[in-house]
C-alpha cells in the first residue's frame, strides 16, 4: 500500500470531541483521517456552548475545573488565531436562587477555598433588576464563558477539507477489520480508529458495555424587543445574550425519547422561562428551535481509552453538557496516550468499567 494512503488515526465523528481531538493529533504530527457525514442534528452542532465550572442547584464544582479552564481558554484562543476567527469569549453569569435553601448552599460553598475563585458576591432581591424569577436574590459567578460551537465546527470542517483529511460519508464499524499490519478500513491501513460519535457510541459493537446515560435537550434562539443584560442569567433555565437583541434560551432535559425532533411543549417551557428571567412584558420572536441528544454517562465522567481486547480501537466521548469546558483538557490527555502511552486520568479511563466488559 502506498504511504499516502496510511493514517495514524481515524477519528469517527466531527462533533466537538472529534474535532478538537483531530486538531490536536494533527498539530502533534499525526496523520489523521476524519470520517463524518455532516449531520446538522448532532448535539455539538446545536449546543449553547456555555462554560460553567460550578453547576446545578447544589453548586457543585467540576473536580478538574482549574485544569479544564486553563486548557479550554488556551486552546480556543489558539484555534481563533490559527483559523482567523474569534470563537470564545469570557462572559459572567448571574445566578438567581430558585429556593431559600440554595442561599445556605451558596454560603457553605463560598466559605470553601476551592470555590472562592468562582463564586462572587451575593445580592438581595431588591438589588437586582426586578424579574419574576428573582424571588430570593442570587449571586455573581466567575469563570464562565461562551464558545461559538457552530462557528468553530464549521471552521474546522473547512480546515480538515483543505488538508484532505475529511471523508464525508457514513461509517460502519462492521467494515473495520484487524490484520497483522494494523486496522483496515475502506482500503486504508490505520493504527488507531477512535469513536467520537456522541450518543451513537452506545451502538458501537466494541463499546456497548459502557453505561451511557443520554438525554435529549432543546434550545431556542430568540429576539427580544428590549435591551438584554450583558451577562448570562440562570435559575436552572438560562438565557445567553448573543449580541444585539438576540439570545439563546435553554435548556430542557428529557430521558425517555432520544431523538432530534422539536416539541411545542419545550418551546412553551423555554419561552416562559426566558420571560421570567428577562422581565414580564418581554416580547420574544422565535428565530430557531433545535433539539439534540447529549451523550452523558452514568457516573458523569467521560469515556476515554482503548478497547481491552482489540488493539487500536478507541473511544473519546460521553462529555454530556460540559463538553465545552472539559474536552480540551481531556483531548490533550488522550493525545499523550496515543503519542507516549501516558496513562489517562482515572476519572475518564474506561478501565474503570473493565468488570462490566469481563462479565459481558
Amino acid at each position: 500500500m502506498n504511504q499516502e494512503l496510511d493514517f495514524d488515526c481515524l477519528v469517527v465523528g466531527q462533533g466537538l470531541a472529534g474535532s478538537i481531538l483531530s486538531w490536536l493529533l494533527h498539530k502533534h504530527g499525526q496523520r489523521v483521517l476524519v470520517v463524518d457525514r455532516g449531520s446538522k442534528e448532532s448535539a455539538s452542532a446545536i449546543a449553547a456552548g456555555i462554560i460553567n465550572p460550578v453547576a446545578g442547584r447544589r453548586l457543585v464544582k467540576y473536580p478538574q475545573a482549574e485544569a479544564c479552564l486553563e486548557h479550554a481558554r488556551s486552546l480556543y484562543a489558539d484555534l481563533g488565531h490559527d483559523l482567523g476567527q474569534t470563537f470564545y469569549r469570557e462572559q459572567p453569569m448571574t445566578r438567581l436562587f430558585d429556593r431559600p435553601e440554595q442561599q445556605e448552599t451558596w454560603a457553605k460553598r463560598k466559605g470553601a477555598k476551592d470555590y472562592q475563585t468562582y463564586l462572587g458576591s451575593r445580592f438581595e432581591r431588591e438589588q437586582y433588576s426586578p424579574v419574576p424569577a428573582n424571588q430570593f436574590g442570587g449571586f455573581y459567578q466567575h469563570g464562565c464563558g461562551h464558545l461559538d460551537t457552530r462557528g468553530l465546527l464549521a471552521a474546522l470542517r473547512k480546515f480538515f477539507r483543505s488538508i484532505n483529511c475529511l471523508t464525508e460519508r457514513d461509517f460502519s464499524w462492521h467494515h473495520v477489520s484487524t490484520t497483522q499490519d494494523g486496522l483496515k478500513w475502506n482500503g486504508y491501513t490505520i493504527k488507531h480508529v477512535i469513536s467520537c460519535e456522541g450518543f451513537r457510541s452506545r451502538n458501537n459493537p466494541y463499546f456497548s458495555w459502557l453505561p451511557y446515560q443520554c438525554s435529549k435537550g432543546e434550545i431556542l434562539t430568540l429576539e427580544s424587543d428590549r435591551h438584554l443584560p450583558d451577562s448570562m442569567v440562570s435559575n436552572g433555565k438560562w438565557v445567553l445574550p448573543l449580541g444585539g437583541n438576540l439570545l439563546r434560551a435553554g435548556a430542557t432535559y428529557q430521558w425517555q425519547t432520544l431523538d432530534s425532533l422539536i416539541s411545542t411543549e419545550a418551546e412553551a417551557t423555554l419561552r416562559s422561562a426566558a420571560i421570567e428571567l428577562l422581565g414580564t412584558g418581554t416580547h420574544l420572536t422565535l428565530h430557531e428551535h433545535v433539539a439534540g441528544v447529549r451523550a452523558g454517562t452514568r457516573d458523569k465522567h467521560p469515556f476515554a481509552g482503548f478497547h481491552p481486547a482489540v488493539t487500536g480501537i478507541g473511544i473519546f466521548g460521553g462529555f454530556g453538557s460540559r463538553g465545552v469546558l472539559t474536552i480540551p483538557y481531556y483531548a490533550d490527555c488522550f493525545v499523550q496516550l496515543v503519542l507516549d502511552d501516558n496513562p489517562l486520568p482515572g476519572e475518564i479511563d474506561i478501565a474503570r468499567y473493565i468488570d462490566r466488559y469481563a462479565t459481558g
